[in-house]
């Protein structure tokens, strides 16, 4: 690739390679309740296990938002976790005594066990109280609830392999705690203190985001899922590429371009991405920007430089981009996770590069 920027013009091959391992989860619920933390010496008292004060939340406002479950088992599943799961964030120093949370849970769930550990359930709440803490099944189940966390506060969920729903709370959130529990990984985010509230369209989304429908929302859907925890083994990857998910000819822009930061990024892409015989525009990444919505964009990047096109808004005339983003480079492992849902909400397709 020329180093100065200028465009090489190439032309069309390709081939995949394995597609990754994907989490899944997806489930309604109904019910609400508060949990409260105690006093943090109780909860070594019995086997140093957590004792709970949870408070029966009844609340027809919040709850009337909040389907029927679908997956009461899964649901029960996560449940049962929740003193380890409250235990280990207290020992992080991310809850503390006297903090209350509010768990968004399926109408049906036995809470038998957490009374049987000396739980003390009350039907008293506040309809317009604001938590410390939201736990729910999902982070669809807190995006309902979440105007009820204060700032500073967590939401707490399991993540699945599809994460379009959830992505969009990272905007007003940052990842402070990922831990795999009992098979389930489980993400905390803290609301950002001063979180910006957008009236007429999604928090934090720069570019406008996808719309409420169309072809381009249902191919997001279709993108491969992402790693959430380092693989055990090295895997190679099967991208799911935007022109076949959009069943896209590339014959209606006025260019094709892609932008990389690497030589090497510039034969893998001559040899994988479908380019349906058009010509592409190659750049350097560092290159002067003049495309637009007429333009179909490709990109291949490391973090730093995403980052950058987030901030000066250059990514707005991305179409698909291939994030390459290192914990070598000084990043946590979930703060790669964090910039890709902040590049998927912008309803660009991003592909995880890393592994």
């Amino acid at each position: 690739m020329d180093k100065s920027g200028r465009a090489r013009r190439i032309k069309s091959g390709g081939s995949d390679i394995d597609e990754p391992d994907e989490f899944e989860i997806g489930m309604n619920y109904d019910a609400v309740f508060v949990v409260k933390l105690p006093d943090s010496r109780s909860l070594r008292v019995v086997s140093r296990s957590l004792f709970l004060a949870v408070v029966l939340l009844s609340l027809p406002s919040i709850g009337s938002i909040i389907q029927a479950a679908s997956n009461e088992g899964v649901i029960s599943d996560w449940i049962e976790n929740l003193p380890l799961l409250l235990r280990d964030l207290e020992d992080e120093g991310l809850l503390a005594e006297g903090h209350r949370g509010f768990v968004v849970a399926a109408g049906e769930v036995d809470f038998a066990f957490l009374r049987n550990a000396g739980v003390d359930f009350s039907m008293k709440a506040d309809a317009h109280q604001v938590f410390d803490y939201i736990y729910a099944p999902n982070f669809s189940g807190i995006e309902l609830v979440e105007d009820a966390i204060r700032g500073g506060g967590l939401a707490i969920a399991p993540l699945g392999g599809d994460i379009s729903a959830e992505i969009r709370l990272l905007h007003d959130f940052k990842i402070v705690y990922l831990r795999r529990i009992n098979g389930n990984t489980v993400v905390a985010m803290r609301k950002n203190s001063a979180a910006i509230r957008y009236s007429g369209g999604r928090r934090g989304v720069i570019c406008g985001g996808i719309g409420g429908g169309g072809k381009k929302e249902a191919a997001l859907k279709g993108l491969e899922g992402v790693y959430l925890e380092p693989p055990r083994v090295e895997k190679e990857s099967r991208f799911n590429y935007l022109p076949d998910l959009m069943e896209d000819p590339l014959d209606g822009y006025r260019r094709r371009v892609f932008v990389a930061d690497e030589d090497g990024a510039v034969d893998w892409f001559y040899k994988n991405y479908p380019m349906r015989g058009q010509e592409f525009e190659v750049y350097g990444v560092e290159g002067e920007w003049d495309w637009g919505a007429e333009d179909f964009v490709v990109v291949k990047v490391e973090a730093r430089a995403a980052e950058r096109m987030l901030r000066e808004k250059t990514i707005c005339v991305v179409d698909e981009l291939f994030l390459d983003c290192r914990e070598e480079e000084g990043r946590a492992y979930w703060n790669c996770v964090e910039l890709y849902g902040k590049i998927r909400s912008e309803g660009i397709a991003v592909h995880q590069w890393w592994f």
